[in-house]
């Protein structure tokens, strides 16, 4: 079982260290598998929301590596694997929050 603390690892892995029916909160942030390699230019448009690049104003889709799957197979697949051992963990009596 990990100590108490901070790690940096795959929750896939990580979970496996955990015991069966030990955990009483999850709190997650799961991938939504959103990200997109585009920039859209959104320059005519007056939204505070919007990132600036220079004096053009773009909407950039890209949240970062951990965000990209090959296909909605390969990221349904990792959801799958991870709340098997998320369940697995958690006591009768838990709370999830996502």
């Amino acid at each position: 079982m990990l100590d108490f603390g901070f790690y940096n690892m795959d929750c896939r892995e990580g979970l496996k260290h955990i015991d069966n029916s030990s955990i009483d909160i999850v709190m997650t942030d799961i991938p939504y598998n959103i990200s997109q390699k585009k920039v859209i230019d959104r320059t005519r448009i007056d939204n505070r929301k919007l990132h600036r690049d220079g004096k053009k104003k773009v909407l950039n889709f890209n949240y970062g590596d951990w965000d990209f799957f090959d296909s909605n197979a390969a990221f349904f697949e990792f959801i799958s694997e991870v709340f098997v051992e998320v369940y697995r963990t958690m006591k009768d009596s838990a709370s999830m929050y996502m």
